[in-house]
């Protein structure tokens, strides 16, 4: 069976989701009744909701939250001499 690849995800205000999936369906998620389960917290946090990305197989949306060190001295940040930005934290929700 085939089921759709997320095309493009977006919110369209604080707590809805529309995306478009590959097979032409568009469809509007209300995330409200998660926001009661503590793992999606940082969900209630209207820019970082709005950071909203497909993750890379297609079949979820994902919010990464990173910090970016403040000193070369964190050589574990340090990657062929660039600074990078470190991943501290992910949500995932599979539509």
């Amino acid at each position: 069976m085939h089921y759709p690849k997320i095309h493009v995800a977006k919110a369209i205000n604080d707590q809805v989701l529309s995306i478009k999936f590959d097979n032409g369906e568009k469809k509007f998620y209300d995330i409200t009744p998660l926001l009661k389960n503590e793992m999606f917290s940082p969900l209630k946090n209207p820019v970082f909701f709005k950071n909203v990305q497909i993750e890379p197989g297609g079949y979820a949306v994902c919010w990464y939250e990173y910090y970016w060190p403040t000193s070369a001295k964190h050589t574990s940040s340090l990657c062929n001499g660039l600074l990078t930005r470190v991943l501290i934290g992910v949500s995932c929700i599979v539509l």
